[in-house]
């Protein structure tokens, strides 16, 4: 399995000859169909791309606030959604704002993607949340840590602890005007697991 931070917000996965994308605001310069388009929820820089990245048998799953923005049919999801397709499993998670008015609780979702007996936490816009302790084995996870929106690094020290990844990918900084990290690196500092600070388009295999 090869996984791609594509910058901000935007994680593609590729995985035995399927190409999965989630919240593609930001896209490679000569990017490849999707076979499943995820979307946290409704903001611009996560509800992107959708008619440039679908093919005929495209799915799209994405939150209900995003049925204006997305034309195609797609998969409504909320937090208690889960599926299994291609040997993909996809569930649905909360994420939501604890003390912001951005990202309502029950509004928008992570994922978490099983995928080659692995499995991923995107997280989305969120922030330290109590539901977190309980998402059980995750073996790399996407935080974010831009603040502002979401939870900056300290927070982000914290979630990792309650959620005991195997590696943990900080996203969702350094792209958009607010969201300014200057020492991504500093969370290796605040955790014991392994931290990957990748680079925008940087991919790793796992």
């Amino acid at each position: 399995m090869e996984i791609t931070w594509l910058g901000h917000a935007s994680v593609m996965i590729k995985t035995r000859g399927k190409i999965i994308y989630v919240d593609p605001f930001v896209l490679p310069k000569n990017f490849e169909k999707a076979d499943y388009i995820l979307i946290t929820h409704e903001h611009y820089d996560h509800c992107a791309n959708t008619e440039k990245l679908a093919k005929p048998g495209t799915k799209i799953f994405a939150t209900k606030k995003c049925k204006n923005k997305i034309n195609a049919q797609m998969i409504e999801v909320s937090p208690s959604f889960s599926t299994k397709i291609d040997d993909i499993g996809i569930k649905c998670v909360h994420s939501y704002n604890i003390d912001k008015p951005f990202h309502l609780k029950g509004v928008g979702v992570g994922f978490i993607l099983e995928v080659e007996g692995k499995r991923v936490y995107i997280a989305g816009d969120t922030d330290l949340i109590p539901e977190m302790g309980g998402l059980g084995n995750v073996d790399i996870a996407f935080l974010p840590v831009g603040g502002t929106y979401t939870m900056g690094l300290g927070e982000a020290g914290e979630a990792v602890k309650a959620i005991r990844p195997r590696i943990v990918i900080p996203y969702h900084y350094n792209f958009l005007k607010g969201l300014e990290v200057s020492n991504p690196g500093r969370l290796r500092e605040l955790v014991e697991c392994e931290v990957k600070i990748l680079k925008s388009g940087q991919s790793i295999d796992v």
